[in-house]
């Protein structure tokens, strides 16, 4: 008999898709991006492209979502819930919003989808705003209040619970950089307090959730998810190159990782980059951002593909010493001709790294539709299912089929490897 070379993942692997509330759910209208899109798009050169609107109207085909992730093989899911809609004024709590929730997690039951439920996706209430949002040390008193809030409402209704998405990645653009909302840059000691405030948020609601979890009764994992690029030389022989790519690896992985990784009970890495750095005093972004050569494969965002460069950040994140869950990875593909070929490669890549031992528990595309890609507006399509923005419809992608195959069967099999 022949070597059997199916590439099988653990018993109890989660396979499903990625959302987040304003990016599908649609008139998220107490929020502070809903401000600042509004705001933004009126001017001359505005840094967003679109604004959310109606974004995918999630917010009321959520069923119909869920049904569709279940006949595309799909155990669990990870989708947002908005705290500008549970809290949209400071002291208010919003009970339509607990029961538009509530509906939203029976019907995850209903259609077999484990939740994976992010508390906080890049939007804040627009009174947090107002009162400085992360910039003002009190916003780990509002978060934690927020968090207690969740377990008290839905702490019976999920296991899975992700204070934060991608910190670095919103002080980078809404702080730094000044890209996002809040929309202008802060200087470094702005950046510094942002972040801060964040990783002081995270273990606010890390406590909190957990101990009122407690309270009630129930048992939940909480984590947090950071975005991970791999770093390396463009060029192996060239000091600078590597000098530069070891000096990154340690600051935006390895330190920072050992500020932000925990508590937690998990670690939720997104992964999308890998960075080929080049040392050139001429180029400066050159060193950050890497070359890429004219003949590498890249997505319709410009993004080089390089699927070997998820082991990397799951082997550093293994370092935190917690169960891993890859909470997003995807591909801006319209077209859909490189989709199928970029969920196999880079899962023969996850595969061969939890054989190494990597304790690595699911596998999250981003994302089950497209969306309201932020600053990018409409015009990348990261989903497994198309989305006509005209009427509202869904339709699945080839691609989505070949995830579904392997999903279902839980393994790679050897005419993907």
């Amino acid at each position: 008999m022949g070597q059997d070379k199916t590439a099988r993942f653990p018993e109890g692997f989660l396979w499903g898709a990625a959302t987040s509330a304003h990016q599908v759910e649609g008139m998220n209208t107490a929020s502070d991006w809903w401000a600042w899109e509004q705001e933004e798009i009126r001017k001359s050169q505005p840094k967003i492209k679109a604004v959310s609107g109606n974004a995918c109207d999630h917010y009321n085909r959520f069923d119909g979502d869920f049904a569709l992730a279940e006949r595309l093989g799909h155990n669990a899911h990870r989708f947002g819930i908005e705290w500008a809609r549970i809290q949209p004024h400071e002291g208010e709590w919003s009970m339509d919003a607990v029961a538009h929730y509530k509906k939203v997690f029976a019907s995850l039951r209903e259609h077999k989808l484990e939740p994976f439920v992010t508390m906080y996706h890049f939007t804040l209430p627009q009174w947090v705003a107002e009162r400085g949002g992360w910039l003002n040390p009190r916003i780990v008193k509002w978060f934690r209040a927020y968090a207690e809030f969740l377990a008290e409402q839905f702490g019976e209704d999920a296991k899975f619970w992700v204070t934060m998405n991608e910190p670095l990645v919103l002080v980078d653009s809404g702080f730094r950089r000044g890209v996002w909302a809040p929309g202008r840059p802060h200087g470094l000691l702005g950046t510094i307090r942002s972040f801060w405030n964040m990783r002081s948020a995270h273990r606010a609601a890390y406590g909190a959730i957990r101990k009122k979890a407690k309270e009630v009764g129930v048992s939940v994992s909480a984590g947090v998810v950071h975005n991970l690029t791999a770093f390396e030389a463009y060029d192996s022989r060239n000091i600078g190159d590597r000098i530069c790519a070891a000096a990154l690896n340690f600051v935006l992985v390895r330190l920072y990782l050992r500020l932000f990784g925990k508590p937690a009970d998990f670690l939720g890495v997104n992964f999308y980059f890998k960075t080929r750095s080049h040392f050139d005093i001429r180029h400066p972004q050159e060193m950050l951002w890497g070359r890429t050569d004219e003949t590498e494969p890249r997505s319709d965002m410009g993004w080089a593909i390089r699927p070997d460069g998820i082991a990397t950040v799951l082997r550093a994140a293994s370092s935190v010493g917690v169960p891993i869950y890859i909470t997003e990875n995807g591909i801006a593909d319209k077209d859909d001709v490189q989709r199928a070929d970029f969920i196999i490669k880079h899962l023969r890549h996850v595969h061969e790294t939890i054989a190494a031992g990597v304790d690595v528990r699911g596998y999250f595309y981003w994302s089950l539709l497209d969306n309201f890609e932020w600053a990018w507006g409409f015009e990348p399509r990261f989903g497994l299912c198309e989305v006509n923005y005209g009427d509202f419809s869904r339709t699945p992608r080839k691609s989505a089929f070949v995830y579904e195959h392997i999903a279902r069967n839980n393994s790679l099999e050897e005419s993907l490897i």
